[in-house]
């Protein structure tokens, strides 16, 4: 039952196309703006779906607990 729910949550993320939040990161000079995927439907997912990446884009990927995460 838990599986359906998340297949039905991500089916609808993707079909809404939600934007997600951004930050703005610096890594030394070089600035990045990253979408944050802090829930389960946006850190599932993730970059899926995505043809490209804009220059100095990406994805920061929030977990509620600390530890070893399957991407």
């Amino acid at each position: 039952m838990k599986r359906l729910i998340a297949l039905a949550a991500l089916a609808l993320a993707v079909a809404a196309h939600a934007e997600l939040p951004t930050v703005q990161l610096n890594a030394g000079m070089h600035l990045i703006r990253a979408e944050v995927a802090a829930d389960f439907g946006s850190r599932m997912e993730g970059l899926m779906h995505r043809k490209s990446l804009g220059t100095n884009t990406g994805m920061l990927f929030i977990f509620d607990e600390a530890g070893g995460q399957c991407m």
